[in-house]
């Protein structure tokens, strides 16, 4: 059997086809090139899961995240649309989802999609630092210092910008 005679047969269709289910082949690749900087692959690469299984949402929040990391908000803001449309219940992408938000200044929207990532998994620091910087940007000093004080407490840390927004804000209030 060759290979272009395996890809005719229905049930390597099948087999090539569960691959991509749960932690299959494709997504894992495409996570690792994500991961190293491999991003075109990576978007390939969920290019092709998102052919084979086009409800399966994860799929669609990592491609977003791989056009994000490229530098596409608006591509990764469409596929993370795209995902909460399949799966509302994906926290990740409501989180993701409020990072091009912030990107975008739409601080009331992105804080928004913090608090539904936050109601999906209340243990999700990223959400937690990101809505206390959509918080200092709304000038709500004390709510931003909880949701950071928070997302240190479940193991988070504070990109050097976010302590950067905070020292000032905190100068400006001690002023």
């Amino acid at each position: 059997m060759n290979a272009t005679s395996v890809y005719k047969s229905p049930r390597a269709a099948v087999v090539i086809s569960g691959l991509c289910k749960g932690g299959g082949i494709i997504k894992r690749r495409a996570k690792y090139e994500k991961d190293f900087a491999r991003r075109d692959g990576a978007i390939a690469d969920f290019d092709r899961a998102i052919a084979l299984h086009p409800r399966q949402a994860d799929y669609s929040t990592n491609r977003g995240r791989a056009w994000l990391a490229k530098g596409e908000p608006d591509r990764a803001l469409s596929d993370l649309n795209r995902a909460l449309t399949l799966n509302p219940k994906l926290a990740e992408a409501w989180l993701y989802r409020g990072v091009i938000r912030i990107a975008k200044r739409d601080f009331a929207r992105a804080s928004g999609d913090f608090d539904e990532a936050l109601k999906i998994n209340p243990r999700l620091a990223g959400a937690y630092c990101n809505r206390g910087v959509t918080r200092l940007m709304q000038n709500r000093m004390k709510e931003a210092e909880a949701d950071f004080a928070r997302c240190r407490a479940l193991g988070g840390t504070l990109k050097p910008e976010a302590e950067r927004l905070l020292r000032e804000a905190r100068e400006r209030r001690d002023k």
